[in-house]
Parts: C-alpha cells; sequence; structure tokens
C-alpha cells in the first residue's frame, strides 16, 4: 500500500475537480506534511483549506470533535 501511495501523482488532475472540497491538515503530520495539503487546496477550485493544529496524519482520531464540526460546518455551507 505504501509503494502504490507513493507511486501515485494526481497533481496534474485535482484542478479538474468540480466539487465543493475541504482539504483537511494536521500541523504536525509527518506523512503528508502540512505545505503540500496547502498547495493541494491552491490547486483545486473552490476549496477550503483548515490546519488542525497540534493534530498528525491521524487528525480524525486525534482531534475528532474538531474535524466533526469542521466538516458539519463545511457542508452546511454547501446547502
Amino acid at each position: 500500500q505504501f509503494e502504490a501511495a507513493k507511486k501515485f501523482d494526481a497533481r496534474e488532475r485535482v484542478k479538474l475537480i468540480t466539487a465543493p472540497t475541504l482539504v483537511l491538515s494536521g500541523t504536525e503530520d509527518q506523512v503528508v506534511p502540512l505545505a503540500l495539503s496547502q498547495q493541494l487546496a491552491l490547486q483545486i477550485p473552490n476549496s477550503r483549506f483548515h490546519a488542525i493544529d497540534r493534530a498528525a496524519h491521524l487528525a480524525f482520531i486525534e482531534k475528532a470533535d474538531e474535524i466533526n464540526q469542521l466538516v458539519l460546518q463545511f457542508l452546511k455551507s454547501q446547502e
């Protein structure tokens, strides 16, 4: 799985995403550094980016309440 993920590169295609997109990243993520997530969000039209303070790669577990609130707010803003 790691080798497949390492070889996968869709950077040229993310600009084709048309759905509203929320990009979340932990500020302490060592697997996908914050700068790469920020760059991804800049490439996706109409995306929103939010950094989760003091969270690593498993931010959805480490900061579950905060992540859930951000996702709910994002979804409500799309209504």
